[in-house]
């Protein structure tokens, strides 16, 4: 808060009127609170006292000379009540280098021949109301010097009940973001704070100012560049106005959403949270643009959300071990707790008693292995460290544990040429968007559910050399638009692409024998596949659901289970063989859920039973034979 100067009061009546009927005309001190000015000891509270909440610069008050505002409770009232054709002024002067937010409340009671009071801000008339009930205004003022007047007018009328009234004055300085919410510790950031509903500074965080005005958006933004990975950080929460409460459906009206070079994807909020919380974003060398922004839909609650702690670090540990079992030891003689580490790169061979160390550095965001010896991530090796968000994988490194990455926001991960196996729900549930495979990748399977629920995850191309990629392995990836499958894999398997609703581009093995239960189920964007002429069965509701608007079976294909196509109602435009094998099995399929994938064993049907229900633009089915010269259209 910047130092608070005092308020005068000026009054243009003579000494003698002022003592004698208006108790606001002296003001002799300031006392140290925010604007708490006292008048002589034999009058009461001044103008000031009454009406001014905050002022972070110098004001100053003129009253009417003929009509006086005067003192009425927390408020004060216009003078001219019951006087006709005759007005009230109480004009407010103050300098600022900065954008000023002025607000204020206020009433008028609008009988016979009360015009209103208005409000003129350098000689324009800003706003008016004629509300008996007390309204808030909220007026942002460019920088430089500006007079602020209140007016009340009234016709020809002696009505007593001409009363207005004006209270709780506040003038907010607007000034630059960073000297309140950067840290000490912070690189330098420079903030480009919002035109038109700026953020404003208040007590330990600054705070959008959209609040109460529906179908409006408040940000700011900083610009930067850095040569080594760093971390940006800050803590926010989002709440309602002096603890309001209004709804429950919150997300329906108010949202608070954060962004990195323009990407919405990772870091958003739109829950109602009364606390603040931490998040720690780490950021590799380049330029970047972050934004904060608080956006208000159809409401005019006051919805307001609140950053604080603003930091660009690099403060990162390096440690060198002598031997394995020896980190934690090294560790603490550069950091009091191993809850103070942020950042670590390790050199030397880890052994498990150095991976408990790790598990106990709880506000650990970035970790580099690059230089470390190991040869298998020990399953649920991250398991709940909630800020570990980049990680660097040695070369020498051959497996990935199960649940190794479960609990973190890891959000972009490069897997070694040397790993063979990524092992069971090991990146299942986290803020993937990038994944990318080292050159001359050995890499041959990724177990089940590996990727499950990566909602952020936009691409995939598999290395050649996988032969195997689990059940549910891709399941959720709502976010997915390219998968290009190993050319080495001969079973596309259950759940491994269901509900990637976004996946556009999908490349199929060129030696593919099986598709199996579920595999591409509700792919809704999926237009176009092609199905390798080497496929021989695919299994129940395979493409259920499936964006497809036209479908080339093999002719070859010899089981086509019940529904593999249904539900796919852009499907104008079939070719398939002329004769499928019928009858049933009993098999075990596969599919995921949150934390675990399940089996389950039925009786699944082939032939021709269901195969394209409710493909509802079904327009034409070109049916082959084995002899390529018989051909019919049905």
């Amino acid at each position: 808060m910047k130092k608070i100067a005092m308020i005068v009061l000026t009054a243009l009546a003579t000494a003698s009127a002022a003592t004698a009927s208006n108790p606001l005309m002296e003001v002799t001190k300031a006392s140290s609170s925010n604007v708490m000015l006292r008048a002589s000891e034999s009058e009461a509270d001044s103008i000031a006292d009454a009406i001014v909440t905050r002022a972070d610069v110098s004001v100053s008050f003129t009253n009417d000379e003929t009509n006086p505002w005067t003192i009425s409770g927390a408020a004060v009232k216009n003078g001219n009540c019951g006087k006709s054709y005759s007005s009230s002024t109480l004009t407010m002067n103050y300098s600022s280098s900065y954008k000023t937010e002025l607000t204020f409340d206020w009433r008028s009671f609008n009988y016979s021949s009360h015009t209103a009071l208005r409000l003129f801000v350098d000689g324009v008339q800003m706003k008016s109301t004629t509300n008996s009930s007390y309204s808030s205004i909220r007026l942002y003022i460019d920088p430089g010097q500006h007079v602020i007047v209140f007016k009340d007018s009234i016709g020809n009328s002696t009505s007593t009940s001409n009363y207005s009234y004006i209270k709780n004055i506040k003038l907010k300085e607007i000034s630059p973001l960073e000297n309140a919410v950067l840290t000490e510790n912070s690189e330098p950031l420079t903030f480009t704070n919002d035109g038109e509903w700026p953020w404003t500074i208040e007590d330990g965080y600054i705070q959008n100012s959209n609040y109460g005005t529906a179908n409006s958006s408040s940000k700011f933004s900083t610009t930067f560049t850095i040569d080594s990975l760093s971390i940006l950080s800050f803590s926010r929460r989002v709440a309602y106005l002096n603890g309001d409460s209004y709804s429950s459906s919150y997300s329906d009206y108010h949202q608070f959403t954060f962004r990195i070079r323009g990407d919405l994807n990772r870091y958003w909020w739109n829950s109602y949270q009364t606390s603040f919380s931490t998040l720690r974003i780490p950021l590799e060398p380049g330029t970047y643009t972050a934004e904060w922004q608080d956006t208000i839909f159809n409401s005019t609650y006051k919805l307001v959300s609140q950053v604080r702690n603003i930091q660009l670090l690099r403060n990162w540990i390096d440690v060198e071990m002598a031997s394995s079992g020896t980190l934690g030891v090294e560790v603490l003689y550069k950091v009091n707790v191993l809850n103070d580490v942020e950042m670590l790169k390790v050199k030397g061979k880890l052994n498990s008693s150095d991976w408990g160390d790790i598990k106990n550095m709880t506000n650990l965001v970035a970790l580099d292995l690059g230089e470390a010896i190991i040869e298998n991530i020990p399953d649920n090796a991250f398991n709940g460290l909630s800020s570990l968000s980049w990680v660097k994988l040695p070369e020498g490194l051959k497996t990935i544990g199960q649940y190794a990455f479960k609990g973190t926001q890891i959000f972009n991960i490069e897997i070694p040429s040397t790993v063979t196996n990524i092992g069971y729900m090991s990146f299942a549930n986290t803020r993937l968007t990038k994944l990318t495979f080292g050159k001359d990748s050995q890499l041959t399977t990724i177990s089940n559910g590996a990727f499950y629920n990566c909602t952020s995850l936009g691409e995939v191309i598999l290395p050649n050399t996988v032969t195997t990629v689990g059940y549910a392995a891709f399941q959720g990836c709502t976010s997915l638009k390219i998968m290009i499958f190993s050319d080495a894999m001969n079973t596309i398997w259950d759940y491994t692409c269901s509900g990637c609703t976004s996946l556009q581009t999908v490349h199929l093995p060129n030696n593919l024998k099986t598709i199996r239960y579920h595999s591409f189920y509700d792919t809704s964007s999926l237009l176009k596949v092609n199905i390798p002429s080497t496929t021989n069965r695919i299994y129940d509701y395979a493409f259920y659901n499936c964006g497809l608007d036209s479908l080339i079976l093999p002719i070859t294909l010899q089981y086509l289970h019940r529904y593999s196509f249904s539900n796919c109602k852009n499907l104008k435009y079939i070719e398939m063989s002329s004769y499928l094998e019928s009858g049933s099995s009993s098999v075990t399929y596969y599919y995921g859920s949150s934390d675990d994938v399940y089996s389950s064993s039925t009786t699944m049907y082939y032939g021709y039973n269901n195969n394209f229900n409710n493909c509802t633009a079904l327009e034409t089915v070109v049916s082959q034979s084995a002899t390529p010269d018989r051909k019919s259209t049905r």
